[in-house]
């Protein structure tokens, strides 16, 4: 199949004119009248049957995901539709038929949705596990080969020592807990620490270790990893403390995944043995999809560049190897018959080989729909061709809908239908045909020239399209822009195709003969050393990329439906008129949106939940932000992606004060990460953080000069002026004051706004707790509860000197919120950030103080829930109120979007 033919437009297939003036914007004009297209778009749609289908099991799946349906009712919905689709038929009104038939679509999209999503058998594991862990013994099947996840690079190391973790997929038979021994179904993901040998895909094990329910999201912004498994059908975990929690009971039977499994470690060790270890995981990641062995800073590299979907085994992957294919057959003198069965043997191979990931089986799918028809004379467009690989992947597992990697993958493949269109156009103004009496003078510079242009032209405007097609979608959901990436990615094109032809030819050649595959393996190598060596220059050319909030999902929608009436509204036609201008009028809409101040008069303090550790988001009324501390004992990257992920979600862009309290690295090993993401106008900390003798300290002072932060003492006295509206105070340590332990010498900062009062005060405790409790006493609103609620630092004094109405406690599974009561009395409410989620406390210009948290109600709750955020609220009386120490009122829950209860009990 000619490139031209993989890359053709649908309306070019139509034989229409999309060469047309109003096939891109013009810049005046009428609107051009709709009567005379109507037998045009009737042609189109019966050229892409798929279409129509595809979008109506989407929006069934859409309507179960938001609406409160159950099974029964999409039953009877499809029935009654089919019902009408025949009396249709009977009555001879096609238009009618289509219709109640795309009903009927629509009502087996959300009655799918609904079986796979929301319904479990009773023995499902799931029913047994709660979020809090419980010790079991299991016995089952692994039904994936097991595969090692390495410990994640650290510019601090972490005060717990990291290990590799080998993950897992357990299909499970026998479950023995306290309650007794039971049969029992479902899958769980294994987490085993350390590296799990001896056992294969299909091998009988017997598993002991903790079962949970996963844990939704506790931030702001906060990756959903609950859903995510859910996704891919897994609703519990077990983790195991060692290697030797599972034992293999009997060997494997599935012959077809274990040859699999032997023939992937196989093109492994081809791979790790022929290529330099610099390049050799590169190389794993793009033949076989396999990413985990890739350092942590090239990653970083890859996605700051704009260059991270080369890494990703794709539908591009499996699209360069058709084209290498194709060539291959041309080169062979096959037919038409046997270049389409010698493309899909290659492509369903590799497939095969690639583990049937997701994307590939999307590509796989398309190439498919394309070529069936090929030795009957009957070609398929690629827009037919994408829909059948969306309805594909969306029966295969409906929840890939809302899938950010194939909503990218589908976008991206659009964007490629809809760039040779532009491209002519383009080439119309830019490369017009050459006079003839010029083509024969000079014929062969002149044919080199316009191919060239030609060349220059698609490639550019290609890129362009993808961008114009992914970018907002890639901004929403990893908040990175990356404008270097649009011109790397135009250098690497040729490159990356080079690179992977070589490298299928190592893995065909390697398993054949490998004694021949040593010039592959050069080419594999030096090409791939070229692509990583460009990468990392790219990463850190000044400017090339930015860290900021993206879009929200309103503005995506509206986007979107502007952009899919541009590129497949029907030339010459109402849709790509008033698609150009609405596109336009909504870009520079949400553009002027996004730059509008936040709600005035109004602060916001949020208590991240990071675990043990502490990061506290201030966000003062003139729209400056303040972060105060950014650590966590074991993960430091869980409390740079809260401090991160919270502030982009908030819609702040930088940090204009960044308070390190004291030299614990459970405080400050984030700041690190946040440097390299986000501006910080200035570090403040007290002289005694200065400890150089603690390589973790050094560290940090040093990456900070190297990003040009500014680090500024402060001590006890001291004050931010960021707000006229807001006193910033230090209360703690006094100026030079060098208490004898790092947790005594904590800043503590006092935020006060109309008439009411914060107060953070680190891990302050001994020493430092007797000097902050001789100053004046008074009246504490919120209270951080110090060195993460320990009894030790929460003394009855320190209760009476500030008799706070809320007292925050920032820990992980240590749970003191009794002894805290006890201390502070039945006028303070104790709040948790693990049992709570992140926690935010509003205070409004009028004075009146509100409460919310992210994660309202009961740790365990049944499984398995898909609420993709939840929202509680508990209004505080007004400072004037004789009883503001004793009496609240709550308010109902709001939550961002519907929730409903599954038959397990779960919501969704």
């Amino acid at each position: 199949m000619p490139p031209d033919q993989l890359t053709g437009d649908f309306w070019e297939n139509l034989d229409m004119a999309s060469s047309s003036p109003t096939a891109l914007p013009a810049t005046g004009g009428h609107v051009p009248p709709a009567e005379p297209l109507s037998l045009t778009v009737s042609a189109a749609w019966r050229r892409v049957p798929s279409v129509p289908v595809a979008l109506a099991f989407s929006a069934g799946i859409l309507a179960d995901h938001y609406a409160d349906l159950e099974l029964p009712q999409w039953f009877v919905a499809c029935a009654l539709s089919l019902l009408a689709w025949a009396g249709c038929l009977v009555r001879r009104q096609p238009s009618g038929a289509s219709v109640c038939l795309l009903l009927a679509v629509l009502a087996a999209g959300g009655g799918w949705h609904h079986w796979r999503w929301s319904i479990v058998g009773a023995d499902h594991i799931s029913r047994y596990a709660e979020e809090t862990p419980q010790p079991v013994r299991l016995s089952g099947r692994l039904v994936e080969q097991p595969w090692v996840q390495p410990r994640r690079q650290q510019a601090i190391p972490s005060a717990v020592p990291q290990v590799d973790h080998t993950l897992a997929i357990l299909e499970c038979r026998q479950l023995m807990s306290a309650t007794g021994e039971q049969s029992v179904s479902g899958r769980v993901r294994l987490d085993i620490a350390g590296h799990l040998t001896d056992v294969s895909i299909g091998d009988e094990v017997e598993v002991v270790g903790s079962l949970s329910r996963p844990v939704g999201p506790s931030n702001p912004g906060a990756f959903d990893f609950r859903r995510f498994l859910r996704t891919e059908g897994l609703l519990a975990t077990v983790r195991c403390d060692e290697p030797d929690d599972v034992q293999k009971l009997t060997g494997g039977i599935n012959a077809v995944r274990r040859w699999q499994s032997t023939l992937r470690s196989r093109a492994e060790r081809l791979i790790e043995s022929r290529l330099s270890s610099d390049t050799a995981p590169v190389a794993v990641a793009l033949l076989l999809g396999t990413r985990s062995a890739i350092p942590e800073d090239l990653r970083t590299a890859f996605a700051e560049s704009g260059t991270m979907h080369i890494l990703a085994i794709s539908g591009s992957n499996v699209g360069i190897l058709a084209g290498l294919l194709w060539t291959l057959a041309r080169l062979a003198g096959l037919g038409r018959t046997g270049s389409v069965i010698f493309i899909l043997s290659g492509v369903l191979g590799y497939s095969f080989l690639a583990d049937s990931q997701p994307p590939v089986m999307r590509a796989v799918l398309m190439v498919v729909a394309l070529l069936a028809g090929r030795p009957w004379h009957r070609d398929g467009t690629m827009v037919n061709g994408l829909a059948l690989a969306a309805l594909g992947v969306l029966i295969w597992n409906p929840a890939h809908l809302f899938d950010v990697g194939a909503q990218l993958s589908f976008l991206a493949v659009a964007a490629l239908i809809w760039a040779p269109t532009c491209s002519r156009w383009l080439r119309r103004f830019i490369d017009p045909p050459l006079e003839p009496l010029a083509e024969l003078e000079n014929a062969r510079l002149a044919r080199f020239q316009h191919w060239l242009r030609r060349i220059l032209i698609q490639s550019h405007v290609t890129m362009a399209a993808v961008w114009l097609f992914t970018l907002p979608l890639t901004m929403a959901r990893f908040h990175l822009l990356s404008p270097v990436g649009f011109f790397v990615n135009v250098l690497l094109a040729p490159l990356v195709v080079v690179i992977l032809w070589c490298g299928y030819a190592l893995l065909l050649v390697g398993f054949i003969a490998p004694v021949m595959a040593a010039p592959f393996a050069l080419l594999f190598d030096q090409g791939l050393g070229l692509m990583l060596k460009c990468v990392r220059v790219a990463a850190n050319v000044p400017a090339g990329h930015l860290y900021l909030p993206g879009p929200s999902d309103g503005w995506l929608v509206g986007f979107y439906l502007c952009l899919a009436a541009v590129a497949f509204g029907v030339p010459g036609g109402r849709a790509r008129w008033w698609g150009w201008r609405a596109l336009l009028l909504w870009t520079v809409g949400g553009l002027a949106w996004g730059l509008l101040p936040q709600k005035p008069g109004e602060l916001r303090c949020t208590f991240l939940s990071v675990g043990h550790g502490l990061a506290v988001v201030v966000q003062l009324p003139n729209g400056r932000t303040v972060v105060y501390d950014a650590g966590q004992l074991d993960n430091p990257h869980r409390a740079q992606q809260a401090v991160q992920q919270a502030l982009w979600e908030f819609g702040a862009r930088r940090i204009d004060a960044l308070v390190i309290s004291h030299a614990d690295v459970d405080h400050f090993n984030g700041v690190p990460g946040l440097a390299q993401t986000l501006p910080i106008d200035v570090a403040l900390i007290h002289n005694s953080f200065l400890d150089f003798q603690q390589a973790s300290v050094k560290q940090t002072c040093d990456l900070l000069a190297d990003r040009k932060v500014p680090i500024r003492t402060t001590n006890a006295g001291d004050q931010v002026p960021l707000d006229p509206s807001v006193q910033l105070d230090f209360l703690h340590p006094p100026a030079f004051d060098r208490l004898p332990t790092d947790n005594a010498n904590s800043l503590v900062l006092l935020i006060e706004y109309r008439g009411r009062r914060i107060l953070l005060t680190g891990d302050l405790e001994r020493d430092g707790l007797e000097y902050v409790l001789m100053q004046a006493p008074r009246h504490i609103d919120v209270l951080l509860a110090p060195h993460h609620g320990r009894a030790n630092a929460s003394p009855r004094r320190l209760a009476e000197w500030a008799t706070p109405d809320w007292v925050v406690v920032s820990d992980g599974r240590h749970d003191s919120s009794r002894q805290l009561s006890a201390v502070y009395g039945p006028a303070a409410q104790v709040v948790s950030t693990h049992q709570s989620g992140a926690i935010t406390f509003v205070i409004d210009r009028q004075g009146e103080l509100t409460y919310h948290q992210f994660r309202p109600g009961s740790s365990d709750r049944p499984p398995p829930a898909a609420v993709e955020r939840e929202t509680e609220a508990v209004t505080a009386p007004r400072p004037s109120d004789p009883q503001s120490t004793k009496s609240r009122r709550a308010a109902e829950p709001r939550p961002t979007r519907k929730t409903r209860r599954s038959p397990t009990g779960a919501t969704d």
